[in-house]
This record gives structure tokens, C-alpha cells and sequence, in this order.
């Protein structure tokens, strides 16, 4: 064989060899930027899950309050107090333009 159709045949391999790894460099940045918008996403519905174990939380309460003041009026005791039941939130939003990184689900 000619010395020059082995160097071609040379370079044309090792062009390909750069085509795939551009290719390969290409998927791996798609990859990358899908998976960190799918981060971005997670991130979100952990935030949104968090305030509703917390809004949970709060209603868990208040049943627990309704409950006792129910026992109490149906065994008598405390007839003459009067009560008055409040649900506190433990956590309050922001308004929207409050938080631009929109990382506090807005409900």
C-alpha cells in the first residue's frame, strides 16, 4: 500500500473519532440541562409538598381542638367557659413579586 492512502485512511478515522465525541460532548450537555431543569422541577414540588405537611399539620390541629372542646361539652365540663378557635398558619407565603426565584410555591 501507499504510505499516503494509509496516512488518509489514518485521518479519516480519527476524523470520525472526533465527529462521535463531538456528538458524545453534544448528548452529554442536553443530558446535563435536562437533568438540572428536572432538579429545578423536584426542587419545586418538594417546596410545594413541604407547605402542604405543614397546612396538614395545622388542620391535625385544629380537628385535635374541636375534638377536646366537643368532649368537654358533651361530659359538661366547662359550660360556662366560651371558646373561641383560631387556625394560625405556621408558615406564610410570599407574595408572588416578593420572591422572584419562585421557589416558594405561591397557593
Amino acid at each position: 500500500m501507499h504510505p499516503g492512502y494509509v496516512q488518509g485512511e489514518v485521518l479519516q478515522s480519527k476524523l470520525r473519532e472526533c465527529q462521535q465525541l463531538t456528538q458524545l460532548c453534544d448528548l452529554s450537555r442536553r443530558v446535563r440541562d435536562s437533568t438540572g431543569a428536572l432538579n429545578d422541577e423536584l426542587d419545586k414540588i418538594i417546596d410545594h409538598l413541604e407547605v402542604m405537611g405543614q397546612v396538614m399539620a395545622n388542620w391535625a390541629s385544629v380537628f385535635d381542638n374541636v375534638r377536646t372542646i366537643g368532649d368537654r361539652v358533651e361530659t359538661g365540663q366547662d359550660q360556662a367557659d366560651t371558646f373561641t378557635l383560631v387556625a394560625v398558619p405556621t408558615h406564610t407565603l410570599p407574595n408572588e413579586g416578593d420572591n422572584p426565584s419562585g421557589n416558594v410555591p405561591n397557593l
